[in-house]
C-alpha cells in the first residue's frame, strides 16, 4: 500500500505533522487543569486529528494491490432458432434435451464460471430457450470470443446448433483467429430430404410506374428427378405470371426469370409459389413474398461544373446509385439556361469561376427558387461567390487553400448518418478547402467542420442553409473523389459515401413539411420479427412542438381487424413502439384534438415474411465439426452432454488464474478514516470532560 499526492510534494506530510504538533503544544503546554500523563494522551489525540485533517487538504492518494482470482470461463451457447424444431426430434429438444443441458451447466459450475447464452439473431445471456428466433447468426458467438473475452481466462466454448447459418458474416472468417477450443453439440437431422425450395429472389427494390422489371428466381430441387413444378406469381390475389419448370436431375439448381409490370404506385407485395411435389416434407420453403416500391417519376438533377474534375464522376455515380435520381452532367459553358425548369436540384461544382461566372444562371436560380449544392475549390471565383445570397462568405482568401479533414458536428438536425460514419471519418483523406475569413450566418447549420492539422476549428466544411424559399448546401472544399476511393478501400464498397450524397440530395430537394400534425416511420418495409416504430409531431400556430393532447392510433390488418393504441409522450413529441407483428399489409390512422381542431394522419406499411429458418432444414454437421477441428475442440451428439462434461472437467488445461490489480483512490474516501477521526475527537472530548474541562 502506497500513499502519494496528486499535485503536491510528499514533503507536505512533514508540514502537516509540524502543524499538528505545534497546535497540540500550544493548546496543552501551559494547561494546568490536567495531570502530565493525561496531557500527553490528549496531545496525541489532537496531533493525530489535526494531522489527518490538514493532510486531506492536499488530496492524498492511496494505492492498494489486490490479488484477483478468475476461474476458467466456459461459454455455453444454445442455438435458439426455429429450425431446431423442424425435424423428427422436436419433442426431445423441447423437454429431455433442455434438462440434460441444465444438468451439464450445473456440473461445470463446480470448476468453471459458466455463461449461459442464447444464440439467434442476437447473442443474449440467460434468455429462455424456446426456439423462436427467426434468424441464426453463428458469427456473433465467435465475435464475442474475440472481443469481450480476448484477455479473459476463456477455457472453452460449447456451441449447440444445427449448423444452419443464415444471417451476418460467415463464421469461417473468425475460426482461425480463436484462441480457445470450440466444442460443438450436433442438433437436428443431417439426412437430406426430398425438397424443392426457393433459395433466392433478385429484383430491383424501386421500380417506376408502368415500367417492366425483372425477377430472377433461384430454386433447388433435391431427389425430385422427372417431376415438373408449376411456378406462379400473385399480386393482390391475382396470378400475374406462371410457368412450368421441368426437373431433370436429382440435385438440380433452377434459374428462372420473369418480367413483370409495375402498374400501381406505392409499396406492392408479390408472392412466388412453387407447387408442392410428391414426397416433400417441408412445403414452407415453396413460397416467398417479395416487395417492390413503385414510384411515379425520377427527380432530375443538373450537375454543372466549371471544368472537368474527378469529383464529377464520383458525385454522379454515387447519386445515381439511388434510382430515385437522374443526374445530367454539364460543363458550365455548355449549359442552356432555358432547361433550368426541368431540374429539381442543381449541383454547382466550382461555379462561379473565373472562366464561367454564370451570372444569368444565378439570377434564374434565385427567380425560380431552385435548391442548390455549391462545391467550392481552387477554380472558384470567391469574390463573385461572396456577392451571391448565401449564408456563408469566405473573405480575403487570396487564392490560397488548406488541406482539411472533416469533423462531424453532433448538433446537426438536417438528417442522420449511419453510425459507421464515425469510424469512416477517421480514415478519410483531407479535402482542399479555401483559405480565408469564414463568416457564417446564424441560419447555417454545419454537418462537418474543418480540422486543420490537429486543431478542430469552427470553420464550416459542409453546411446547410435556408433562405425561406429554398434550401442550399455549401461544401467549401474539393476532392470528394478521394472519399469515395477510401470508402471502397476500408469497407469494400461505396455505400457510406453514397449514403452521404443521397441524404444531401434528399434533404435539399424535399419540400418543407408545413403540416401541423405528422406521423412518420423509419421504414415502410419492415422485416418480420422486427419492432415497428412510429413518431408523431404536433405543432401549434407558431409551429412550436407540443404534446399535451392524447394521441390515439388505430391499426388495421389485411383481415380488416382493428387494433387501438395510444402514443407515449417524449419530451416534446410522441412515440409508439409495437411488438412483433405478423407478416402482411397494414394501414394506420392516427388522430388527436387540439384547440377544437381535429387532426389525423394516415399511412400504410408492410411486414415482410421472414422464413429463413424454413428455407433449409437439413442440419449442417460438417460445418460444426469443422469449427471444432480448426479450434482444437471436439464434436458431440445432442444426447452426449455427459461425455462433453467429463472431457472438460477431467482435463488439466483449464486452471484458475490470479493477477494483481492496483486500485488508486483518495484517502478521504476510505470509510474507516471517518470513524478514526470521530473516535479521536470523541475520546479527547470525553477525557477532557472526565477531568473537569469542556
Amino acid at each position: 500500500m502506497n500513499i502519494g499526492f496528486q499535485d503536491f510534494s510528499i514533503l507536505w506530510i512533514v508540514f502537516c505533522a509540524a502543524l499538528a504538533i505545534g497546535y497540540a503544544a500550544l493548546l496543552y503546554k501551559t494547561d494546568t487543569k490536567f495531570p502530565s500523563s493525561i496531557k500527553k494522551i490528549l496531545s496525541v489525540f489532537r496531533v493525530l486529528f489535526v494531522f489527518l485533517i490538514a493532510l486531506f487538504l492536499f488530496s492524498p492518494l492511496i494505492t492498494r494491490n489486490k490479488l484477483i482470482y478468475e476461474k476458467p470461463i466456459v461459454l455455453v451457447a444454445q442455438d435458439n432458432s426455429s429450425s431446431i424444431l423442424l425435424n423428427k426430434n422436436k419433442d426431445f429438444y423441447q423437454k429431455e434435451y433442455l434438462e440434460n443441458r441444465k444438468q451439464f451447466i450445473d456440473k461445470l459450475s463446480a470448476k468453471f464460471e459458466v455463461k449461459d447464452l442464447s444464440l439467434g439473431s442476437t447473442l443474449e445471456e440467460s434468455k429462455k430457450i424456446d426456439y423462436t428466433d427467426t434468424k441464426t447468426n453463428l458469427s456473433l458467438l465467435f465475435q464475442e470470443m474475440l472481443n469481450a473475452y480476448r484477455n479473459r481466462n476463456l477455457a472453452a466454448v460449447v456451441l449447440a446448433s444445427d449448423g444452419l447459418h443464415n444471417s451476418g458474416a460467415e463464421p469461417e472468417s473468425y475460426i482461425r483467429q480463436l484462441q480457445s477450443p470450440v466444442y460443438t453439440v450436433l442438433m437436428g437431422d443431417s439426412t437430406p430430404q426430398r425438397d424443392l425450395r426457393i433459395i433466392n429472389l433478385t429484383h430491383n427494390d424501386i421500380v417506376y410506374l408502368k415500367n417492366d422489371f425483372l425477377l430472377e428466381m433461384k430454386l433447388n430441387a433435391f431427389d425430385l428427378n422427372n417431376n415438373t413444378t408449376k411456378l406462379s406469381i400473385e399480386h393482390k390475389g391475382k396470378v400475374v405470371w406462371t410457368a412450368n419448370q421441368a426437373i431433370t436431375t436429382n440435385n438440380q439448381q433452377l434459374n428462372v426469370q420473369a418480367i413483370l409490370n409495375a402498374n400501381e404506385p406505392g409499396m406492392q407485395k408479390y408472392t412466388l409459389k412453387a407447387s408442392v411435389l410428391p414426397g416433400e416434407k417441408n412445403s414452407k420453403n415453396n413460397t416467398r413474398d417479395f416487395y417492390i416500391d413503385v414510384i411515379e417519376n425520377k427527380q432530375q438533377i443538373a450537375l454543372i461544373a466549371a471544368a472537368a474534375h474527378p469529383d464529377l464522376s464520383a458525385i454522379k455515380n454515387s447519386i445515381e446509385n439511388n434510382e430515385n435520381y437522374k443526374v445530367d452532367l454539364f460543363i458550365a459553358d455548355e449549359f442552356n439556361i432555358s432547361q433550368l425548369n426541368k431540374y429539381q436540384l442543381l449541383i454547382l461544382h466550382q461555379v462561379p469561376s473565373s472562366i464561367a461566372s454564370m451570372s444569368n444562371l444565378f439570377a434564374s436560380i434565385e427567380k425560380q427558387n431552385i435548391p442548390c449544392w455549391l462545391i467550392l475549390g481552387n477554380q472558384s471565383y470567391l469574390d463573385l461567390y461572396n456577392r451571391l445570397p448565401f449564408g456563408l462568405k469566405i473573405l480575403n482568401s487570396k487564392a490560397n487553400s488548406n488541406e482539411v479533414l472533416a469533423v462531424k458536428q453532433g448538433d446537426f438536425q438536417g438528417f442522420v448518418l449511419s453510425n459507421e460514419w464515425t469510424e469512416l471519418l477517421k480514415e478519410l483523406p483531407p479535402l482542399t478547402a479555401a483559405f480565408g475569413n469564414y463568416k457564417s450566418s446564424n441560419a447555417m447549420q454545419s454537418l462537418f467542420v474543418q480540422r486543420i492539422g490537429s486543431v478542430i476549428s469552427e470553420l464550416p466544411l459542409l453546411s446547410f442553409g435556408n433562405d425561406g424559399q429554398r434550401k442550399y448546401a455549401i461544401l467549401s472544399a474539393e476532392g470528394l473523389w478521394k472519399w469515395r476511393i477510401q470508402n471502397m478501400r476500408t469497407y469494400g464498397n461505396t455505400e457510406l459515401f453514397d449514403e452521404l450524397n443521397s441524404k444531401i440530395v434528399q434533404y435539399l430537394s424535399s419540400k418543407d413539411d408545413r403540416r401541423k400534425f405528422r406521423v412518420s416511420m423509419p421504414s415502410y418495409k419492415i422485416e418480420q420479427g422486427e419492432k415497428v416504430y412510429f413518431r408523431a409531431e404536433l405543432y401549434n400556430d407558431s409551429y412550436e412542438l407540443l404534446n399535451t393532447p392524447e394521441l390515439k392510433m388505430s391499426l388495421k390488418n389485411e383481415q380488416n381487424k382493428t387494433f387501438d393504441y395510444v402514443f407515449s409522450r417524449t419530451e416534446k413529441a410522441y412515440e409508439l413502439e409495437l411488438a412483433e407483428l405478423p407478416a402482411g399489409e397494414y394501414s394506420y390512422q392516427a388522430e388527436c384534438v387540439f384547440a377544437n381542431n381535429k387532426y389525423n394522419a394516415k399511412g400504410r406499411f408492410s411486414i415482410m415474411q421472414n422464413n429463413l429458418e424454413e428455407l433449409n432444414t437439413t442440419a449442417n454437421f460438417d460445418a460444426l465439426r469443422m469449427y471444432s477441428k480448426l479450434s482444437g475442440g471436439n464434436a458431440f451428439g445432442a444426447n452426449e452432454y455427459d461425455k462433453l462434461a467429463d472431457e472438460l472437467l477431467n482435463t488439466d488445461r483449464y486452471k484458475t488464474i490470479s493477477y494483481e490489480e492496483k486500485k488508486t483512490d483518495e484517502l478521504i474516501n476510505l470509510k474507516w478514516i471517518f470513524f478514526l477521526l470521530l473516535t479521536l475527537i470523541s475520546a479527547e472530548w470525553l477525557l477532557r470532560k472526565y477531568h473537569g474541562s469542556y
